[in-house]
């Protein structure tokens, strides 16, 4: 399986009581579609889609801007997201690593 060309994106799993060392899936994005995106991380069991009407991310000022097949194009490999479900909505908000190594690229 060649992932040469995938866009490799981290997500932080929702919060589980230790912050100290939050736990990240890597998600595989080969044809970097919402679909593809949110299919595997539905598989992943980070959430389930019955539960969730929208998907966002934070643009400009704060405004919250739905994540579509451009907004997944557009999303640059080793992009590290953490989620947060709020009343039908998940949040994909950027996400800092706390190690002091090489970190991923942050959004």
């Amino acid at each position: 399986m060649d992932i040469s060309t995938a866009t490799k994106i981290f997500v932080r799993e929702m919060c589980t009581g230790v912050e100290e060392d939050p736990l990240y899936q890597m998600i595989l994005l080969r044809s970097k579609t919402k679909d593809e995106f949110v299919s595997i991380m539905e598989k992943k069991g980070m959430f389930d889609t019955a539960a969730i009407e929208r998907f966002c991310v934070p643009g400009p000022g704060g405004i919250n801007v739905e994540v579509s097949d451009e907004v997944v194009a557009s999303w640059k490999d080793e992009t590290v997201f953490q989620i947060n479900i709020t009343k039908g909505v998940c949040r994909l908000e950027s996400a800092v690593s706390k190690r002091p190594s090489k970190s991923p690229k942050i959004v």
